[in-house]
C-alpha cells in the first residue's frame, strides 16, 4: 500500500509549490533597474524585474504550469506598479519566457489587451526575450511582427551569450540587442571581448539594431562602451534595482556621461 502511494520528490514539490503559488507571488515585490539613453544623457526606461521569497529562477525549473503562472504573475505585477509608481512617462522592459509564446494571435491579443485595459500606451512597452534552446523562432517572428504593428518594441537579452550565438540575433531582428553582462565586465582589460564586442555593436549597426549594454559597474566599462558607440547602458553604476527608484540621482548620474 505504501508503494502505491508513494510519490517522486520532484512530483510532491511541483503539487506543494503549485498549491502554494499564490501566497509565494503575493508577497513578491517589482524592482526597477534603470536603462540609459547615451545620447541623450537621460533615463530611457526601466527593466522590471520580479523579487519572489523563492527566486523566480527556481520556480520556472518546477513545472511548465507553475513557470506559466509567474511568467504572467510578474509581468501583470509589473505592468501595475510602473503605473502606481509614476514611471510610465519612461519605456518599460517587460521579461517574456519563449517558451510560452508559440501561439502568436492568443499572445499578442494577451499583450495588447492588458496594456488596453491598464491604459498604458504600447510604444512605451519594450518586450524582452531571453535566448533559449526551443524557441520556436517562426511564432516569435510573427509575435515580433504583429506587437511591432501595433508599437511594442522587441528585445533580445544575453546576445553574446547562450545557445545559438548569433543565430537568434539575425532570425529574430530585434529593435534592441542586449549585450550578454559577462561580455562587458571589465571589457576593458580582456582584448577578446573588446573585440567580439566591437564587432557585435558593428553588426548590429549595421542591420538598424540599437545596442545595450547591461551589467555595467566600472567608470572604465562605460569609457569603453562609449567608445563602441552603444545606444544604451544599464547596470550598478548608474543604480541598482529598486522597488522606488531615485529619479534625480539616476538623472544626475547619466548628466555626467
Amino acid at each position: 500500500e505504501l508503494g502505491f502511494r508513494a510519490t517522486y520528490l520532484d512530483d510532491f514539490l511541483e503539487v506543494h509549490l503549485y498549491n502554494n503559488l499564490s501566497s509565494t507571488l503575493g508577497s513578491s515585490e517589482t524592482y526597477f533597474q534603470a536603462i540609459i539613453d547615451v545620447q541623450k544623457k537621460d533615463i530611457y526606461g526601466f527593466e522590471a524585474l520580479c523579487r519572489a521569497p523563492v527566486p523566480v529562477y527556481k520556480l520556472f525549473k518546477v513545472s511548465d504550469r507553475v513557470a506559466y503562472l509567474t511568467d504572467n504573475f510578474c509581468r501583470e505585477k509589473a505592468l501595475l506598479e510602473y503605473r502606481r509608481r509614476g514611471l510610465t512617462r519612461f519605456n518599460l522592459f517587460l521579461n517574456f519566457h519563449p517558451k510560452f509564446l508559440k501561439n502568436p494571435i492568443e499572445n499578442v491579443g494577451e499583450i495588447i489587451s492588458s496594456l488596453v485595459t491598464k491604459s498604458i500606451p504600447p510604444m512605451r512597452i519594450v518586450m524582452e526575450v531571453d535566448e533559449y534552446e526551443g524557441m520556436n523562432l517562426s511564432s516569435l517572428r510573427m509575435i515580433r511582427d504583429f506587437i511591432k504593428a501595433e508599437g511594442v518594441k522587441v528585445a533580445l537579452d544575453d546576445v553574446g551569450a547562450g545557445y545559438s550565438g548569433l543565430y537568434q540575433l539575425t532570425e529574430i531582428k530585434p529593435d534592441i540587442a542586449k549585450l550578454d553582462m559577462q561580455l562587458v565586465r571589465d571589457v576593458h582589460t580582456n582584448t577578446m571581448k573588446k573585440a567580439v564586442v566591437g564587432g557585435l555593436v558593428k553588426a548590429c549597426k549595421d542591420a538598424g539594431i540599437k545596442v545595450l549594454a547591461e551589467g555595467v559597474e566600472k567608470a572604465e566599462e562605460v569609457e569603453f562602451l562609449l567608445k563602441m558607440e552603444v545606444d544604451y547602458l544599464q547596470g550598478f553604476y548608474f543604480a541598482k534595482p529598486t522597488p522606488y527608484p531615485d529619479l534625480e540621482s539616476i538623472k544626475e548620474k547619466a548628466s555626467s556621461l
